[in-house]
């Protein structure tokens, strides 16, 4: 069993390197699909998508230690970490494309700093002079991805209001009781889409007031408002927000949303690990400007996988851009896959064990009984059988959620498994913002309930996460967040010309840290006199006062 203490005994930044460097070798490495079609002497001709990665492990390093720093706030560690993997990244990227367009000239080239990778059509015959290029460290297919599939979908009959059990089982309802339901903070899903004009997510989009560019990633397309031709993001969105004025069955209903539509959407057209790539460089920086950080997603949840049957167990394709995303701030967290019960089912890269933190992998519970679900994949990872895996378990069994449409459905799968957790990191940025990927996982993990075999296991690794609980184990908020929660104006509600009245005020503060605080009131408004300008406020436990 891998003891808990082990993660708190190290730091998962400190050991990280960039995606790249785990390639490094004196031979550039080959994918098993390009290894097969450059033997076959009857392949010479046909042309092959691939990624050429390189190696820029100083800078990979870098971001790491700059992600550890403590003394720095959560925006100017963003800032730092995009500056840094972009220039570090720059000057070997053009000298790669120089080398490339030297044999050959007119190739179309993507590059992809967030990795750092260029992707390229190429014939099989020049694989072997891409690979001998001085700082390749590997060249792979640029294959299909693929979002896990439901095993289960029903159309649903109307839902009983007030939170589900599904949420009641992680703790959730407590923590919306405190005035945490995600406000402020946003989540991104790299899905099938979303369908920006469901009733429970369209108030939610944050292209509502930013530009598109900016809440929509979607290549291959001129769409400019997020669109769902498959149903399954759209639901997977639910689960994290989802809410009516008459329910709220999303576990962050007060949160935004933005997407990356980067997974089969109905189309011939096949999305493929480069477009993976290019989803995360968006995400980590929408609107463009590092300078910024209100733009940045706190969680992306990643409902796709890479089966062992078309890559490695272990490889190591997405480990620098999810490394590097992370870096700057934002937590990962993946569906484990829906090929169980057998052990070593995991989806790639969720099955990644480079540290006990990574990759944070999600299996699904049948909620009801307390009992994993057959159909969730297991461990150990493929990487190393002694690392277990997944780190949590969540509700996966007939789960109601948004569909396309307009409408709703229930769906198993551990796809809508890993939503759960991804709107608790909603939760948990809201109470202190400034928390870093490492406290975040850590705290969902500490809290977890042990289920099966005592102890981490490779069935439900960690157990079942207690938001709650969660909270307990992040250093509370320096500027802990306060809001009006209630207004109400005193007498009839209407102020009338020359009336006096009282303005009655109920504050919240979700972090629970403060005592009380003395407010000041005051007005643009020349028509209105305030006549007593402060008011004492008193919390106690937490709660609304």
């Amino acid at each position: 069993m891998k003891p808990f203490t082990k993660i708190l005994a190290c730091s998962i930044f400190a050991i990280l390197l960039s995606g790249s460097a785990l390639f490094a070798s004196s031979y550039a490495v080959l994918s098993p699909s390009l290894e097969k079609i450059s033997s076959d002497p009857n392949s010479s001709d046909s042309l092959v998508k691939v990624l050429v990665y390189i190696s820029n492990e100083m800078a990979g390093t870098q971001a790491n230690k700059i992600a550890a720093t403590s003394n720095l706030m959560a925006a100017e560690r963003h800032r730092q970490v995009l500056n840094l993997l972009k220039s570090g990244s720059e000057s070997m990227l053009t000298k790669l494309k120089s080398d490339i367009r030297a044999l050959i000239p007119n190739a179309e080239i993507k590059e992809f700093w967030i990795a750092p990778a260029l992707s390229l059509k190429i014939s099989v015959s020049q694989i072997e002079q891409i690979r001998n290029l001085p700082g390749v460290t590997a060249v792979i297919e640029d294959a299909p991805v693929e979002y896990i599939k439901p095993v289960e979908t029903m159309p649903t009959a109307a839902k009983v209001m007030g939170p589900s059990t599904h949420l009641t089982a992680l703790n959730v309802p407590t923590l919306w009781s405190r005035g945490l339901k995600g406000r402020g903070r946003l989540v991104c899903s790299f899905d099938t889409g979303v369908e920006w004009s469901h009733p429970a997510l369209q108030s939610k989009w944050r292209g509502n007031r930013v530009p598109h560019q900016a809440a929509l990633f979607a290549p291959e397309t001129t769409d400019t408002l997020p669109v769902d031709k498959v149903g399954h993001g759209t639901h997977t969105m639910g689960i994290m927000l989802g809410s009516t004025t008459a329910d709220s069955f999303g576990v962050a209903p007060d949160a935004e949303w933005i997407s990356a539509a980067v997974i089969d959407q109905g189309q011939t057209l096949t999305r493929t690990i480069s477009d993976i790539l290019a989803a995360f460089q968006w995400a980590v920086d929408p609107d463009g400007d590092p300078n910024t950080e209100n733009d940045v997603p706190d969680v992306i949840l990643n409902s796709w996988g890479v089966p062992t049957s078309i890559l490695p167990a272990c490889d190591q394709t997405f480990y620098g851009a999810i490394d590097n995303v992370e870096a700057a701030g934002i937590v990962t967290v993946f569906a484990a896959g829906n090929e169980g019960p057998n052990p070593m089912t995991m989806r790639i890269p969720a099955t990644r064990a480079t540290t006990p933190l990574n990759s944070f992998a999600v299996g699904a519970i049948d909620d009801a009984i307390s009992t994993i679900a057959d159909f969730s994949s297991r461990g150990p990872s493929g990487c190393d059988t002694n690392q277990i895996k997944p780190e949590v378990v969540a509700p996966g069994v007939s789960i109601y959620s948004s569909y396309r449409g307009g409408t709703y459905k229930i769906m198993s799968g551990t796809s809508m498994a890993a939503p759960f957790i991804a709107g608790l990191v909603a939760l948990l940025r809201q109470y202190n913002p400034e928390t870093t990927v490492e406290q975040i996982k850590t705290a969902i993990i500490q809290s977890s309930r042990d289920l099966g075999p005592a102890g981490e296991d490779n069935t439900y690794g960690f157990g079942l996460p207690d938001a709650a609980r969660a909270i307990q184990y992040l250093p509370a908020p320096a500027k802990p967040e306060v809001f009006i929660a209630t207004q109400v104006i005193g007498g009839d509600g209407i102020a009338d010309p020359g009336e006096f009245f009282d303005l009655f005020l109920r504050l919240n503060l979700p972090a629970g840290n403060i005592d009380s605080l003395t407010g000041t009131i005051s007005t643009t408004d020349t028509g209105i006199s305030v006549i007593s300008n402060r008011a004492l406020f008193a919390f106690e436990s937490g709660i609304t006062y």
